[in-house]
């Protein structure tokens, strides 16, 4: 229907007009925005200077849409367009894609969304001086104030990991889109960030802050999706358990390929109850750590802080691991060679154990099997703790034990196992340790008033499955014992091969340590030897009276059996026993 009017009051002036349209059931497919609009409802105001549109109501499929706004002519250069497009229940579809500005259309494909958006405004402003301006607002509501069925789905090229039940609100104006307040779902994975998607020149970036996401897990879709030398890093590092993560992510590549060519992270860790396996089984950590990092034309470099509360290793419990990390597409560094800010020191990854403190410097690499090299320091560890926690036997031990421990080896097992390494026990009470009890009651010692054994050094070497020793010295008041040799199937039955020579008492101030000591040995060495075998939890002992008188008779009757010693057993005789080396530098 329409309506007119016609005046003219002044002749030498134009006549007026005023017409009024109104619409039943019309339609609409606009060159510009090809986007069909059926059974449209409302009216239009025509006069001299505009266009006005009032209330226009219309549908495409279930989108309700309503619209509002004038045209505005003017001298040259002065026409005006102003549109308000109020929408419900929008679904995204290829007719609306196809609709949009190839730009826009862009950046719809690299998202690819599903569903259906619930509120959607929309803002046209056109002035013949600065062109065509288009603003929109799209909303998606919580499930619980939607309708069943109508959630929205994404799974972005750029991140190829589907986030589910989509909702918030997305702001877009002239080529930049503001993220508000979204929050999705993968699985039991919940994912909650803002930001910013922009494109320039032919390049796009997306910019996320408050990035929160619990209750990840690191999956194969998760890994695929993440740049391929970040994605590997993760795949090595072997990582299971719930994670929660925190913190600002940055992406930038160009029109030509919708995955990321650079992107930057600034991201806080937590785990609860996780597992770690990259050539070191790491179990049960709680705790967190910060990683600072980019990646690059396929490079990735990271660095951060271990803040970790407690981790089982080796069923050993460590707390309060704090120390710097680094990582990077070929290895992950833990301590003094971590890759770190140029006005922060180096300095070792730091732990709490027995007691005590271990300092830690460690390299795995991705390739080659998880190969992998530790350097540990242990400091000031109670023995008694280590007996209670590390052993089965719970022996009554007391003093404190300094180690020094170089290891390497990769994820193929304890045969690429290879490394040395020195143990000082210092103040202490060791008599009450199988080896120890047997040796001394072998030698028909009781143990003295106060303690058998209060310091002891050992240097030794790891050869798979075996520690060779090149020296272990236990010093006591009334005897100490100067040995060499080895252990064997160290993860199994712990099998023994070793020979002690004795001396009487010891220099207490080690003045003349220098000089007495290698007498005393020597002394020791024609007087008494002591020969351990069996297991090291059943050791079998037995002694060689004047060894060297031994060797002289050997000499002179050579293939004639001598005298073997008092004792439960004999050692199988190997293929020699190692002289003492002086201790590792």
């Amino acid at each position: 229907t329409a309506w007119g009017r016609l005046e003219r009051n002044d002749p030498s002036r134009p006549p007026t007009k005023r017409i009024d349209i109104g619409l039943r059931g019309c339609s609409i497919n606009y060159k510009g925005f090809p986007y069909p609009v059926y059974r449209i409802n409302g009216s239009l105001s025509v006069t001299d200077s505009e266009i006005v549109l009032n209330n226009l109501q219309g549908y495409n499929d279930s989108g309700f849409i309503s619209c509002q706004g004038v045209w505005k002519s003017g001298p040259s250069g002065g026409s005006s367009l102003k549109l308000h497009f109020s929408c419900a229940d929008v679904p995204l579809e290829d007719e609306l894609r196809y609709a949009l500005q190839p730009s826009v259309q862009k950046m719809w494909a690299s998202l690819r969304p599903r569903g259906t958006i619930d509120r959607l405004e929309i803002d046209v402003d056109y002035t013949e001086a600065t062109g065509l301006s288009v603003g929109v607002m799209a909303q998606k509501r919580r499930r619980e104030q939607n309708v069943a069925g109508r959630s929205i789905t994404i799974k972005p090229d750029w991140f190829a990991y589907q986030l589910d039940d989509l909702v918030g609100t997305v702001y877009f104006k002239d080529g930049i889109v503001q993220l508000r307040n979204l929050h999705a779902t993968h699985g039991v994975t919940e994912v909650r960030l803002a930001g910013r998607v922009s494109t320039d020149r032919g390049h796009w970036r997306v910019n996320l802050e408050n990035v929160h996401v619990n209750r990840l897990h690191i999956t194969h879709e998760l890994v695929t999706a993440l740049p391929p030398a970040l994605g590997h890093a993760l795949t090595k590092l072997n990582l299971t358990g719930p994670i929660s993560m925190s913190g600002l992510i940055e992406l930038e590549g160009n029109r030509e390929s919708s995955a990321p060519q650079r992107a930057g992270w600034n991201l806080e860790f937590d785990v609860e109850d996780g597992n770690l396996d990259c050539g070191l089984q790491l179990e049960h950590l709680r705790g967190g750590l910060t990683l600072l990092g980019n990646y690059t034309d396929g490079m990735v470099t990271s660095s951060g802080q271990l803040n970790i509360d407690s981790l089982i290793f080796k069923g050993v419990q460590l707390s309060r691991i704090h120390g710097p990390l680094s990582l990077d597409s070929n290895r992950v560094v833990f301590g003094e060679l971590a890759v770190v800010p140029s006005d922060t020191p180096p300095r070792r990854v730091y732990a709490d154990v027995f007691d005590g403190k271990l300092a830690v410097n460690a390299q795995i690499w991705y390739a080659e099997n998880g190969r992998f090299k530790l350097d540990l320091k242990l400091q000031d560890a109670n023995l008694a703790t280590i007996s209670k926690e590390a052993t089965e036997s719970r022996l009554d031990i007391s003093g404190k034990a300094f180690a020094d421990l170089y290891l390497h080896g990769n994820g193929n097992g304890i045969h690429s196992l290879g490394g040395h390494g020195t143990v000082d026990l210092r103040d202490a009470d060791i008599y009450d340790f199988p080896i120890l009890i047997d040796m001394l009651a072998f030698l028909s010692l009781k143990r003295p008033d106060g303690v058998a054994f209060s310091s002891s050094k050992m240097e030794f070497d790891v050869e798979a499955d075996r520690i060779n020793f090149t020296r272990i010295d236990f010093a006591g008041d009334a005897i100490s014992l100067y040995g060499e040799g080895e252990i064997t199937h160290i993860t199994t039955e712990r099998r023994l091969n070793l020979v002690f020579d004795t001396s009487v008492g010891r220099d207490n101030k080690q003045i003349l340590s220098w000089l007495v000591r290698p007498l005393l040995k020597e002394a020791g060495k024609r007087i008494l030897r002591v020969y351990a075998g069996g297991v090291l939890d059943k050791p079998e002992i037995r002694r060689q009276p004047f060894p060297e008188l031994n060797d002289t008779l050997q000499q002179v009757f050579p293939g004639q059996p001598l005298a073997r010693g008092i004792g439960v057993s004999r050692l199988p005789r190997s293929a020699g026993v190692r002289q003492p080396s002086s201790p590792r530098r």
